[in-house]
């Protein structure tokens, strides 16, 4: 019924919609758990296509957490990246409404020892699930995100990234 509905609604095409959103990324491994604990992230994205109530969505961020580990500092950057496509399930009318995403994802990692001036570096990639509560105001939308992002890790001795991440956002 969704896919008629979008199939058969007019073609209604617009673009170039900003979001910001902040929030943390918890970390599914059991040993990325124990070392990253949760990390502090800011994401913004753009809508580079919106078709009916289909949006693809491209975004990126940055996420830091600092730790002691056997009495070193250990500094951890992330940058992740996210190209997804969005269901927005409205009726057009409604101000509260949830959507639906997936897509695909990577995330490069440093994470930096202070005590022996060396960082380990590594990118990954996999893919991600998003749900969403939106609310509509005049010019903007204030949205509530919970995506889960499964990464593959680049070598099998490296800590696994996957995680969820929970953000508050604004749509422009």
């Amino acid at each position: 019924m969704v896919v008629t509905s979008l199939l058969l609604a007019p073609l209604e095409s617009t673009a170039q919609r900003i979001s910001v959103e902040v929030g943390i990324y918890d970390y599914t491994d059991d040993v990325a758990r124990e070392f990253y604990l949760l990390s502090p992230m800011i994401v913004a994205g753009y809508d580079y296509l919106i078709v009916n109530k289909l949006r693809f969505n491209v975004a990126a961020g940055l996420g830091y957490r600092q730790f002691n580990y056997h009495e070193n500092k250990h500094y951890l950057y992330t940058i992740p990246i996210f190209v997804s496509i969005f269901l927005d399930i409205n009726n057009g009318e409604s101000k509260l409404y949830p959507s639906a995403g997936m897509g695909l994802s990577g995330m490069y990692k440093a994470d930096r020892t202070e005590r022996l001036s060396s960082s380990h570096q590594s990118f990954t990639y996999g893919y991600h699930m998003s749900g969403i509560l939106n609310y509509r105001l005049n010019n903007c939308k204030l949205f509530i995100e919970i995506r889960y992002n499964h990464l593959l890790p680049p070598a099998m001795d490296e800590i696994r990234l996957s995680g969820f991440m929970l953000m508050v956002g604004i749509r422009f």
